[in-house]
């Protein structure tokens, strides 16, 4: 839940920089990672989810 709140937080931050006209590459490399993070989390609980499927 924390990976999501902070990513909202996030994309609000850049929305409101982009609006105002200022450089958001910064601002755009901190989403990717925190995309790439959350995707990384997913994946763990899906290996996981899977591994104690097959134990079961």
């Amino acid at each position: 839940m924390k990976v999501d709140e902070l990513l909202c937080r996030q994309e609000t931050i850049v929305r409101r920089s982009h609006d105002n006209g200022k450089s958001v590459a910064a601002d755009n490399e901190l989403l990717m990672r925190l995309y790439d993070r959350k995707r990384r989390i997913i994946d763990r609980v899906m290996r996981i989810e899977a591994a104690l499927d097959v134990k079961s």
